[in-house]
């Protein structure tokens, strides 16, 4: 890509892409796109083809989110499950996610309430995602117009309320923001240990 002379620009509109390579960054980052998206739709006479990448952006930023909690927890699980792995289906991911919490939390005398929150916020996640998984399992359907085969990606009388979408979205995301504070005593006790052990 040619430099820009900068003069020719605003300087607010310079992006530091390269500052904040974290999933947490990432998801942080989609999350963001997808309320201000949102925040536009209605101020347009049809919100039809700004589904496509509304809908798009609430599965990737949910596939971000459980991508960024299973490395956090990895980190401290020791486990592998999910890592490493180019995977989109989020119910995969979602159990990934899981496995390394279930592992994690029998090693930590726990708060019932706040595990039990935990489990009822996974409640809350696996209904948008099993949404997802029935009409966009791969990642596809909201990207492109067609599949590999040349299928139309969604049927024609496919109908969806982008409100409902968004209510769900801000029930279920909460339990990817809330990991590391449910799980802080131990992680600080595990930094601790490695720490004095130099492990």
């Amino acid at each position: 890509m040619t430099k820009q002379n900068n003069s020719e620009y605003d300087w607010q509109y310079d992006a530091l892409i390269g500052v904040h390579q974290t999933w947490f960054a990432f998801f942080s980052g989609y999350r963001l796109a997808v309320d201000e998206l949102f925040n536009s739709l209605l101020k347009r006479r049809s919100i039809d083809i700004l589904a496509y990448p509304f809908l798009f952006l609430i599965r990737h930023t949910i596939e971000l989110g459980l991508k960024a909690n299973i490395h956090l927890l990895a980190n401290y699980s020791e486990q592998d499950y999910g890592v490493g792995k180019s995977i989109h289906k989020l119910k995969y991911l979602q159990d990934a996610m899981m496995k390394h919490f279930e592992y994690l939390s029998k090693t930590e005398p726990k708060d019932d309430t706040i595990y039990k929150g935990f489990h009822t916020e996974n409640e809350k996640l696996s209904v948008l995602i099993d949404y997802f998984e029935n009409i966009d399992l791969m990642s596809m359907s909201f990207r492109y117009p067609m599949d590999r085969q040349g299928n139309k990606s969604l049927l024609y009388q496919e109908r969806i309320n982008l409100l409902k979408i968004k209510d769900q979205f801000n029930e279920a995301v909460n339990i990817l923001d809330r990991t590391r504070d449910v799980l802080e005593p131990l992680f600080e006790m595990i930094d601790e240990y490695r720490e004095t052990y130099q492990y």
